[in-house]
């Protein structure tokens, strides 16, 4: 079964008191305030961006010819990418690749 993330635009919104997540308008969560949960909201905030960016990085490589399927080790930037990206969006990794 494939998890969809919460439709974007996703918002994050902050003061003394802590944070508040919003998904397409929703509330999605919040935290209390601190160090890590700046860390935390600004992860949350860049996440679709960062796949999206990701997606288009992995389609561009995979057009470059350089990528040797079936190849062992685990050196490879662009399994790498494409286990994330199967990460991210609930999918199962590729062969040799797990992101837990």
């Amino acid at each position: 079964m494939t998890n969809k993330h919460s439709p974007a635009p996703w918002s994050v919104y902050y003061d003394d008191d802590g944070v508040e997540i919003r998904a397409d308008g929703n509330m999605m969560g919040g935290f209390i305030n601190g160090n890590e949960m700046r860390a935390n909201k600004d992860l949350i905030e860049a996440a679709p961006k960062l796949l999206a960016a990701l997606r288009s990085l992995a389609f561009a490589y995979s057009l470059s010819g350089d990528h040797i399927d079936g190849h062992q080790g685990d050196d490879c930037v662009y399994c790498d990418a494409l286990a994330a990206i199967a990460k991210a969006t609930g999918k199962p990794s590729p062969p040799n690749r797990s992101m837990t």
